[in-house]
């Protein structure tokens, strides 16, 4: 097979959220991470799965699971939101035993709440003057978005260094 690159990705900050034109290399980090297209469409692979998303779609990339995004063609405009997970702590111990058998929704499956706390957590951000705000919307971003899914246990695979690039090579 062949092996792209790959990296453990670092983020220093608890809360992040941006509008970008996504192109990114297999990664994965200890955040959870939320991908919405707003325009455009885009290749995304989370885990296993591989999906060509179009606008009104959504992802989901749980802490430590590789995944990686290709422009399809055109520009894509995508809202990414990535946070700890200590941020909806009463998930805290789903999102570290459990995974989406198939993290992506449907344009028709994503809840107006999640485009209403979107809006709120990114554009209006109201949310700067107190943090308990910020984790109450991103509460029911995750609720909404876990109501949706086939929940099945967590793949845990024993990243030794041989293992792992015999992981990246029969799955990127």
């Amino acid at each position: 097979g062949f092996l792209m690159s790959f990296f453990y990705e670092k983020r220093d900050y608890n809360y992040e959220a941006f509008f970008v034109d996504m192109d990114f290399v297999p990664h994965m980090h200890e955040k959870i991470e939320i991908m919405y297209v707003c325009e455009g469409i885009v290749d995304t692979k989370i885990g296993n799965c591989q999906k060509i998303m179009a606008p009104g779609e959504l992802s989901i990339a749980f802490p430590d699971v590789i995944h990686s995004y290709r422009r399809a063609g055109v520009p894509n405009y995508l809202l990414t939101v990535i946070f700890d997970s200590a941020l909806v702590e009463n998930y805290k111990l789903l999102l570290s035993s459990k995974q989406p058998e198939y993290p992506f929704l449907a344009a028709d499956q994503v809840h107006p709440d999640i485009i209403h706390a979107f809006n709120t957590i990114v554009l209006d951000r109201y949310w700067t003057y107190d943090q308990r705000l910020l984790q109450g919307y991103l509460y029911v971003i995750m609720g909404q978005i876990l109501n949706c899914f086939n929940l099945i246990p967590r793949e845990k695979p024993d990243f030794f260094l041989p293992d792992l690039l015999t992981y990246l090579s029969c799955h990127y």
